[in-house]
């Protein structure tokens, strides 16, 4: 037999105290009312964290300084899977390419900003923020969206928000794992989460004066926002099965909330693994195949669902990497690399030219496309954002949409 519990006793198992229960109204709104809101148009990015080696996932097809300046870890022309005369992609990227074919992926090749920085931290400052100086607290997309309070304009996937996604604002909803959002229960006791509940439910059932009144709503708003995200992570596949990556899960449950009419204009999710100093060939191969399979899905995923129309993928790194590779067989940090955007009104091709290994930047690509001019069109065709705002000055869109 179960022993009763106290009031205290079921806010310290279930995790549900007082400060957890000070949630943000737009996260209230947006997660009570299910289906209660007109399709959004959601921008759908995805960090390639460490700096992805894009002379080796955009590969020339026939430049000779290409198999010098990588002796060891050049692709070789046969395996190039040819987009056009002059550049193909990595092996490991066919279902990508398969994608390119249908006219669903513009490759933007060379994307990089004036006067580059090698480092880590300082260069996915300037991508994520899209300022070039000085003390910059909000991001891009934080800074463009933190006037919309009906929903929670943005949702990440990790233990931290996105730089990009910083503002005074707030508006972001951050999460490691979306079936975890639930009560907390002891897996000792069977049908502890149905007595956790029914406690929860006469707990916060009774209405109070002032601030306990307050508490009260709240609380049964948390018990209905978990539930909302549970079934949506929940929900069972279509006839797209997705890879079982950490990746194609997250992108899973995107299309499962973008389906859901959940309100968020961008969402964010990170693939790591990318700074390849060393034995680059089969770990990059690997990401790659990752990246090439998740977003593949994904985005066939959205067209079966009929709600491809409303969404872009995109995909971006701090920074390429240098064009010869090192003695370590890896490559270090380098300038300009690529990007993939990914979508049903995409104007699918390839953007920027190719890598020209004859003009190099100190050793490194050169830059010929802004990173701001995508960013201008993802926000002004992809979520319909005026972008100047984001990016603190005029940026004429790449034609990419």
């Amino acid at each position: 037999m179960r022993t009763a519990f106290s009031r205290r006793d079921f806010l310290k198992v279930s995790g549900l105290g007082a400060a957890s229960l000070m949630v943000p109204g737009w996260l209230t709104r947006a997660l009570a009312e299910p289906g209660a809101k007109t399709a959004t148009r959601s921008l759908v990015l995805v960090m390639l964290g460490g700096g992805n080696d894009g002379l080796n996932t955009v590969v020339p097809l026939a430049d000779p300084l290409y198999a010098k300046a990588r002796p060891t870890l050049g692709i070789p022309k046969d395996q190039m899977l040819k987009l056009n005369d002059a550049v193909g992609l990595h092996p490991s990227m066919k279902k990508l390419r398969d994608l390119f074919d249908e006219g669903k992926v513009a490759v933007v090749n060379n994307v990089g900003y004036p006067n580059h920085d090698r480092s880590h931290f300082r260069s996915m400052e300037i991508w994520q923020t899209a300022q070039m100086s000085g003390v910059v607290r909000d991001g891009w997309l934080g800074r463009c969206l933190c006037d919309d309070n009906s929903t929670p304009h943005s949702v990440s996937f990790g233990s931290e928000t996105p730089l990009a996604l910083w503002a005074d604002g707030g508006g972001v909803l951050a999460m490691e794992n979306p079936g975890g959002f639930e009560i907390g229960t002891d897996n000792r006791h069977q049908g502890d989460r149905a007595h956790i509940q029914k406690a929860f439910r006469e707990l916060y059932g009774i209405e109070r004066k002032g601030s306990a009144e307050y508490v009260r709503k709240r609380g049964l708003e948390v018990m209905a926002q978990a539930e909302r995200i549970r079934t949506i992570a929940q929900k069972p596949n279509r006839d797209i099965v997705y890879p079982n990556s950490g990746l194609a899960q997250g992108l899973r449950f995107i299309a499962n909330a973008i389906e859901d009419d959940f309100g968020a204009r961008v969402y964010m999710i990170g693939l790591g693994g990318f700074d390849t100093h060393a034995n680059q060939r089969q770990q990059h191969a690997n990401l790659l195949q990752t990246l090439s399979e998740a977003v593949t899905a994904f985005q066939k995923d959205l067209d079966a669902r009929s709600i491809s129309d409303r969404v872009t993928t995109a995909t971006f790194s701090e920074f390429g990497r240098r064009v010869a590779e090192n003695v370590s067989q890896g490559t270090d940090h380098g300038a300009a690399g690529p990007m993939f955007v990914v979508g049903k009104n995409v104007k699918g091709g390839i953007y920027g030219g190719a890598p020209d290994l004859e003009k190099l930047d100190s050793g490194d690509l050169a830059m010929t496309v802004d990173f701001r001019s995508v960013y201008a069109a993802l926000l002004a065709k992809g979520i319909g954002v005026a972008a100047e705002k984001a990016l603190g000055g005029e940026f004429l869109p790449l034609e990419i949409l």
